[in-house]
């Protein structure tokens, strides 16, 4: 009775595997490589050089209707900032990473861009 049992465990392991019931979630880091993802998955885009010490970061500009931002970190002093994203619709869409920093001598909120955005293609199926 006892090896039944175990193998009925390891084939339900097995089953696990196989239909993807594992809760890998993909990380990316580079806009030129593609986001191929399923509808109500998860990946996370992360990106090197924030400081909020100094106000310099990430921000995420994306289409809400095909997205869900569900987490965003920031660090400190050269760390990486985090976006976890969730897909919400079949279709084409992209993030616009910007690097952005709060400047106090401008108007309360403006920001100023360090660099050139990089653009994550994701492709929703």
């Amino acid at each position: 009775m006892r090896k039944s049992w175990i193998l009925v465990v390891l084939a339900v392991i097995v089953i696990c595997i196989v239909a993807g019931c594992s809760k890998e979630v993909k990380t990316y880091t580079d806009p030129e490589q593609p986001i191929d993802i399923s509808v109500n998955k998860v990946f996370v885009i992360t990106l090197d050089g924030e400081n909020m010490i100094n106000g310099i970061h990430w921000e995420a500009n994306y289409d809400t209707s095909m997205l869900d931002k569900i987490d965003e970190k920031h660090g400190l002093n050269g760390s990486t900032g985090k976006f976890v994203f969730k897909a919400l619709q079949v279709g084409d869409t992209e993030i616009i990473m910007v690097y952005v920093q709060w400047s106090a001598s401008k108007e309360m909120g403006e920001e100023i861009t360090w660099q050139e955005p990089k653009v994550f293609t994701v492709n929703i199926r």
